[in-house]
């Protein structure tokens, strides 16, 4: 396992991520900022900017997750902002969604076993005297390569780690939003297969908090129902649209009439659904338009 000051992410080096991290886990990015003027990343968008831009997994990112893991289920993790905790949790979640649906982990290790290579090595040494990013790569850099599938492997490999830390923020003590993060990054890693027992712990979990709470957070938990393999039919009758919509979505109700018919009715009045917003479904008329595209064939004119 490397260390920040032998690691890069996106943009190049990663030295002094530990601390960027160790900011954003005080909720002091503002005093930061004004005590470096200069700094090119900011505490926050470091995460998704540079640690998992665009879904890449680098070795910066394995370091990012294994240090926010065990960070963020302090209680006073982002100091007087707990929005940030909120975010440190759904940043996990991605990057368990990069980790799980990224190229064939088979293939990553045969290439990660050169990650000890002489040439590796080298190639780190040059590369890390430098601030190049990946996206300027070329075939000289194929030794990089190597350590990414080696990152994607270690992230892999971490992710039973991460179950029963986020489990924890599971609690009705915690905050809804805190919550529901944590549901979404659960319901991903029993995909695991070393976490596939808690399967049914997890979809339990989602479709009894899908009957209480705000809207926003049933909306939320009936998209991890999806996410799990259930058909959430139940919810295709529930007096919020945005939670008929989340139950539509779900996979296994392709080809389900009621399904169809509440994604028509939200794609013909897409104000309706103003202001729904979910981490997972950043935008919802356009996964509702998606859906539609990809399962007209089933539903027919």
């Amino acid at each position: 396992m490397s260390s920040w000051d032998r690691a890069f992410h996106a943009y190049g080096p990663a030295r002094g991520g530990d601390e960027l991290l160790d900011v954003l886990q005080r909720g002091g990015e503002d005093t930061y900022l004004k005590d470096h003027p200069g700094a090119v990343w900011q505490p926050y968008t470091f995460l998704w900017t540079a640690l998992h831009c665009g879904g890449r997994i680098t070795p910066a990112t394995v370091l990012g997750l294994r240090h926010l893991v065990s960070a963020v289920t302090a209680d006073d993790f982002g100091g007087s902002d707990p929005t940030l905790r909120v975010a440190a949790v759904w940043w996990i979640r991605d990057v368990i969604r990069s980790a799980l649906t990224g190229n064939d982990l088979d293939s990553a290790r045969l290439i990660a076993a050169r990650r000890n290579d002489p040439a590796v090595h080298e190639w780190l040494d040059e590369f890390l005297r430098q601030e190049r990013s990946i996206f300027d790569w070329d075939a000289g850099d194929a030794p990089g390569q190597v350590l990414i599938a080696a990152a994607r492997v270690d992230c892999f490999d971490f992710l039973p780690e991460c179950f029963a830390p986020l489990s924890t923020l599971l609690a009705p003590s915690q905050p809804e939003e805190l919550r529901a993060a944590a549901a979404s990054a659960t319901a991903l890693l029993v995909a695991h297969p070393s976490l596939r027992r808690y399967h049914d712990e997890i979809t339990a979990y989602h479709a009894e908090q899908a009957c209480q709470g705000s809207p926003r957070y049933r909306e939320s938990m009936v998209l991890g129902l999806g996410e799990l393999g259930v058909t959430p039919t139940k919810w295709l009758s529930d007096a919020e649209l945005g939670v008929r919509v989340s139950a539509a979505l779900a996979p296994g109700l392709v080809g389900d009439e009621t399904a169809a018919e509440v994604l028509r009715l939200a794609y013909l009045h897409p104000a309706a659904l103003d202001g729904l917003s979910l981490h997972q479904l950043p935008s919802i008329n356009q996964a509702v338009a998606e859906a539609l595209g990809e399962r007209s064939a089933e539903w027919g004119p």
